[in-house]
């Protein structure tokens, strides 16, 4: 005979397999909207990512290069193809419209993160500063 216990194998709402899967919502935010007071959820209004600085530099990093791309290809490249000295020219145009979106793209990530909320009926949104849960300082230990 086994010697499990019968109420670990019986599965209820409170410990299904996947229970640690679902995300759960922070204390430190509001569980509603403050400006529609719609209730808010983790799966669909919580994100954690790049803060206000991060996702700038990454829309930065798209939108420097990508507006240009048509015109460097269809217009600037074909005239300097035509130039004596080969593709040297037009290598070095490609590279001056790389580099930026590569130095903005490298830059996003060290800029700190952030919990972002969005209340997508209202269009209320609030970045929450994103940090590492601290386990509870128990008093008499040494906290290294």
């Amino acid at each position: 005979m086994s010697s499990v216990r019968p109420e670990i194998i019986q599965a209820t709402e409170d410990n299904l397999p996947n229970a640690f899967l679902r995300p759960q919502w922070p204390d430190d935010i509001p569980r509603s909207c403050p400006c529609c007071g719609k209730e808010l959820h983790p799966q669909i209004n919580l994100t954690y990512g790049y803060g206000r600085i991060g996702r700038g530099c990454k829309w930065l990093s798209w939108w420097i290069t990508l507006p240009w791309i048509p015109m460097v290809f269809f217009v600037v490249l074909p005239l300097l193809m035509k130039l004596p000295g080969g593709n040297g020219a037009g290598f070095a145009l490609c590279i001056l419209f790389v580099v930026p979106a590569v130095f903005f793209a490298v830059l996003a990530p060290l800029f700190p993160r952030s919990r972002r909320v969005q209340c997508f009926p209202c269009r209320y949104s609030k970045d929450y500063p994103a940090f590492m849960p601290q386990p509870p300082h128990e008093p008499g230990h040494d906290a290294r």
